[in-house]
């Protein structure tokens, strides 16, 4: 229960700094906005299973939405079944390169295709349009060439947390 809360306000406090004004100034000076999110999310599912993976995608998808302007609700049923996902291939896969890869790839490609979607039902086309030639020129492949560094800091991390907590517990 300590790890849920532990890394649920994680979570929480990147999903702020992901939709903080200093990130979008960032995002404004090299064109892009990754979505750490979503690759952490991806990761927390791959190490901790589906029901874990549920819980993290729903803190981070409705924190989103609370300090978004967008559709109630959208983000955390998206980034919820990110997390369940991810969560399947618990023990099933190891954590490697094209793994982490392909996972981030078609989680953000089925993020964009459900964004919009549901854009598509309430914006202007135009607008729809240019948000999805964005996402499909930059968001999915810099998740994706992104995606093996996040994962390898935070496996890093969640090794070092072990050993400062007295080592992996024995099931």
């Amino acid at each position: 229960m300590r790890r849920i809360i532990v890394m649920g306000g994680i979570l929480l406090v990147l999903t702020v700094i992901q939709a903080s004004p200093v990130y979008d100034s960032i995002r404004n000076a090299i064109a892009i906005k990754p979505d750490i999110v979503l690759i952490v999310i991806v990761f927390l599912g791959f190490t901790f299973g589906s029901f874990e993976g549920i819980i993290y995608g729903f803190i981070a998808g409705f924190t989103q939405d609370i300090i978004s302007s967008g559709v109630l609700g959208l983000n955390a049923l998206v980034y919820l079944n990110i997390g369940f996902l991810a969560g399947l291939f618990y023990r099933k896969i190891d954590k490697s390169v094209l793994s982490t890869v392909l996972f981030v790839f078609t989680a953000t490609a089925a993020k964009s295709i459900l964004y919009f979607i549901v854009n598509s039902f309430t914006y202007d086309p135009a607008i729809t349009l240019a948000f999805a030639k964005k996402q499909i020129l930059f968001e999915i492949p810099f998740n994706t060439v992104l995606s093996p560094v996040v994962f390898l800091i935070l496996d890093r991390l969640s090794g070092l947390l072990e050993l400062i907590r007295g080592g992996p517990r024995q099931v």
